[in-house]
């Protein structure tokens, strides 16, 4: 199973989602994103320092960890964003499951199961923007 590739795409499947959801918002992978200024002037979802740890011969399963960025544009008193952070911390809390995809024919192999603790990270503003993420930990468990 190519994990980085799976659990990178599922993550971003996951932002893309919830942007939908939303309707007034865009995913966005983070880690590709060199500038601030780059963004667009809307709201915006996405995945930022995505990492994968193997598995071992005591826990065999990849964990994926990173965080799940949140950014609202000219959002007065940050309702919007503080919407979005409750769904989206609720989604994320240990035990609840997303899809895990196959990177290439995007078909389901499995479940991205978060664990430990979902952590909201504080608040920074650039400019109009309110920015706020959670970081979270993920087992990939294909079904393969």
């Amino acid at each position: 199973m190519n994990e980085v590739l799976n659990g990178q795409a599922s993550l971003l499947a996951y932002t893309h989602r919830l942007a939908t959801l939303w309707g007034d918002s865009e995913s966005i992978d983070f880690d590709a994103i060199a500038d601030m200024a780059e963004l667009p002037d809307q709201d915006l979802i996405g995945l930022r320092s995505f990492s994968l740890n193997s598995g071992s011969d005591y826990k065999p399963v990849a964990t994926a960890s990173g965080m799940i960025i949140v950014m609202t544009y000219n959002d007065a008193g940050n309702t919007r964003l503080l919407t979005r952070l409750n769904t989206l911390f609720n989604e994320m809390k240990p035990e609840k499951t997303i899809p895990l995809y196959d990177y290439q024919t995007s078909e389901i192999i499995g479940e991205m199961k978060f664990l430990g603790v979902t952590r909201l990270m504080p608040l920074e503003r650039n400019g109009n923007r309110a920015i706020q993420g959670i970081t979270f930990q993920a087992g990939l468990q294909s079904v393969s």
